[in-house]
């Protein structure tokens, strides 16, 4: 990560932040990355890194209607919806 990278990332302004990803997804290691770089920059807000299992980068808009592609929309919607 960048010098200054981690300030920046601890002085987001948002209640809570979620990463999607998929197992097979080319930018999956980058996207944690960034959830473990919000850890250690000391951002004290929730985090949650989604990953599907089996599919590869941006497969719930190529087949939207496939179960995986349901299961995440609820996470996201699940996460969107709590309150912490």
């Amino acid at each position: 990560m960048a010098k200054g990278e981690e300030e920046r990332l601890r002085t987001l302004p948002c209640e809570r932040l979620m990463v999607a990803v998929a197992e097979k997804d080319v930018l999956r290691e980058r996207g944690r990355e960034y959830c473990e770089g919000l850890k250690r920059s000391g951002f004290e807000r929730r985090v949650e890194l989604l990953e599907s299992e089996g599919e590869e980068h941006v497969f719930h808009l190529r087949n939207p209607k496939c179960d995986k592609a349901n299961e995440m929309m609820d996470r996201v919607v699940a996460f969107l919806n709590s309150h912490h």
